[in-house]
């Protein structure tokens, strides 16, 4: 499954959540594990909520009870959510700005920069799929009621150990520590990931 990207209108959590559902519903009848990484959280969160019959169990990886960003990383992209930014010059600052967050010492932030200067409409299509979901993450109004885990990592510059862990106490979810793990554990700790 690849969820639906758009460089010209905004794809909500929401959306995202009910597309998923459509590819549920299509391929089984039995409720699945999911799998979130960093910003597809809000989808699942979303599904989580509003489907709960749908899913068996929740696993996120590197996610925060919120996105909280340093400045001035932070104003630029609440500029960019807000404002039709995506049409000055701006690719250079957003992939420098992708590589100080999600980089590590593991992956360095040049690397994150490359891929992501790969992706065609890199602005246009994180404006409109990626950031939405990291503006309109939170904390759903109650416990998950599937079998929830969160994973987080003290090398994490998008998501802390506090953050993952204050997130996943909102859901009721078990918080796995892993030292040293960074944005990427499953990439980058594979073995550990799948073990736990």
């Amino acid at each position: 499954y690849v969820p639906s990207v758009s460089a010209r209108t905004t794809v909500t959590p929401g959306e995202r959540a009910a597309e998923l559902a459509r590819v549920i519903e299509h391929y089984t009848r039995s409720p699945v594990h999911l799998i979130s990484w960093s910003d597809t959280a809000a989808a699942t969160c979303s599904l989580v909520a509003t489907r709960p019959e749908l899913v068996r169990s929740a696993t996120f990886v590197a996610v925060p009870d919120r996105y909280r960003f340093p400045f001035p990383i932070n104003l630029s992209l609440l500029l960019l959510h807000r404002l039709p930014l995506e049409k000055l010059p701006i690719k250079r600052l957003l992939l420098r700005n992708l590589g100080e967050l999600m980089g590590g010492t593991i992956i360095p932030p040049a690397w994150v920069e490359k891929q992501a200067g790969g992706i065609d409409s890199v602005v246009e299509v994180f404006k409109f799929s990626c950031l939405p979901c990291i503006v309109e993450h939170k904390n759903p109004a109650t416990a998950a009621r599937c079998p929830t885990l969160v994973i987080g990592g003290d090398d994490d510059r998008v998501s802390s150990p506090a953050q993952s862990e204050s997130f996943a106490k909102a859901i009721g979810a078990k918080f796995i520590f892993l030292k040293g793990g960074d944005h990427f554990p499953t990439y980058t700790n594979p073995v550990t990931v799948s073990c736990i």
